[in-house]
């Protein structure tokens, strides 16, 4: 999850984002649910709950970004939209 304290508008993953909120962006496979077909590039899927009402959302690190920092993240958002068995959420994450 990226969320914007710039206290402007900020453009992450190519979607303009204002002050205060957050977008989150993860690779998944047609396995998650099955409803869907297309293995690649989510975004704000992971701050839904699930059909248990259990929240998906897990925060395992929090870090500022510069705008330098951000135009990495956006890059690999990006160039990063496909999922396989060796190019997974794991490698996602870790790219990010």
């Amino acid at each position: 999850m990226i969320t914007n304290l710039s206290g402007s508008t900020a453009d992450i993953a190519g979607i303009n984002v204002a002050d205060g909120k957050s977008i989150t962006a993860s690779t998944w496979d047609e396995s998650v649910d099955v409803s869907r077909e297309y293995k690649g590039l989510w975004l704000n899927l992971d701050s839904k709950l699930n059909s248990n009402g259990i929240n998906l959302q897990n925060v395992s690190i929090q870090l500022p970004l510069r705008q330098i920092d951000l135009d990495t993240v956006n890059s690999n958002i990006k160039n990063n939209d496909k999922w396989g068995y060796l190019n997974n959420c794991s490698t996602f994450a870790s790219k990010i």
